[in-house]
């Protein structure tokens, strides 16, 4: 039976890689243009076969073998989609962190704030969600696991979720649909400063911050010299206390980088900036990650003072000279400006 997911978030593509390399997915439609630079990022991407509205209603490709849809959050049905697929079954997959708050990206969220686990919920959409009884509630066991780890985790409790309500056969009602050229509802994107490390916070919190962006297209990232650049892993160190500047590197070996944080130190490791993994002489012991405000304040006043000798200059060669206004030409002048 051929799956489409529905993917409109980071969230959504990260787990539909997953479900595709388990040979779940088949096929796949994107909901916003954020969405499809996050499902792009994927080499599975390639893959799978991608449908849109344009495709479907011009005729070029079919979902009349599409037999279910997964829906991410509480995302509405496009309606061309629902038209496309009449005979599909649709299951809404949702998620609830601790304390039933609900996020666009649940695992980010649960990585980052040090969380254990999370309620997976899946159940057949009808005509009234709220009313709509859940058909099976799964419980997402992360443990210690960063997000990469925590998506295989999430991956197969959704397999175990989806097989339990195939089983089940809850009742089939109405879906709801969006009105004709609406576009679907989406979840509120993860803005990108929150994933921005914030060097002078404590160290666990450092750390968790860099393993909750481990396999994401969008992870944390930080300033080295000014240019961003992400870190790919991290783990506290054990160390007494110095009095470097939040951010600054102690020291390098093997493994990575320490570098001091708010009350200790971290291990980083596979840095990148646009090229690559940046080499260990790029990584000196003294090198600060993150913006120095005196620097930023230098170099501000520095920018200032060119702009200032650019605009001088300008004038110089643009404006005309100043016209003469002494006896010789006030004879000259109206008799409301002599």
């Amino acid at each position: 039976m051929t799956l489409l997911s529905v993917v409109h978030d980071e969230w959504s593509a990260a787990v539909t890689d997953r479900l595709v390399t388990r040979g779940l997915v088949d096929v796949v439609t994107v909901g916003n243009t954020a969405a499809q630079k996050a499902w792009a990022g994927y080499p599975t991407a390639k893959t799978v076969r991608l449908v849109t509205e344009a495709s479907v209603t011009g005729g070029e490709r079919e979902l009349a073998d599409v037999g279910e849809v997964l829906v991410w959050g509480l995302l509405s049905v496009p309606r061309w989609l629902s038209r496309a697929a009449p005979a599909a079954a649709w299951y809404q997959v949702t998620a609830t962190c601790q304390g039933g708050i609900v996020v666009a990206d649940p695992l980010q969220w649960c990585v980052r704030h040090g969380q254990t686990d999370f309620r997976l919920t899946l159940r057949r959409p009808g005509t009234d969600l709220a009313a709509e009884p859940a058909a099976v509630e799964v419980p997402v066991r992360l443990g210690g696991l960063d997000y990469l780890g925590g998506l295989d985790v999430v991956a197969d409790d959704v397999v175990r979720a989806l097989t339990a309500t195939r089983s089940s056969e809850p009742p089939v009602a109405d879906r709801t649909a969006a009105p004709d050229g609406a576009e679907p509802a989406e979840s509120l994107p993860l803005d990108r400063l929150v994933l921005r490390i914030d060097w002078s916070e404590p160290a666990d919190r450092v750390t968790r911050l860099i393993r909750s962006g481990i396999g994401r297209t969008t992870p944390a990232w930080t300033y080295l010299k000014r240019f961003p650049v992400s870190v790919g892993a991290a783990e506290v160190v054990e160390a007494p206390p110095c009095e470097l500047a939040a951010g600054t590197i102690v020291r390098r070996d093997s493994t990575g980088v320490v570098v001091q944080t708010g009350d200790g130190m971290v291990r980083v490791s596979q840095v990148r900036d646009a090229v690559g993994v940046l080499p260990s002489k790029s990584l000196r012991p003294g090198t600060r990650f993150g913006i120095d405000p005196e620097e930023e304040l230098r170099s501000l006043w520095r920018r200032v003072a060119d702009l200032e000798r650019t605009v001088q200059w300008i004038s110089e060669q643009v404006l005309p000279p100043p016209q003469e206004t002494g006896p010789a030409h006030a004879a000259h002048l109206p008799p409301d400006l002599t």
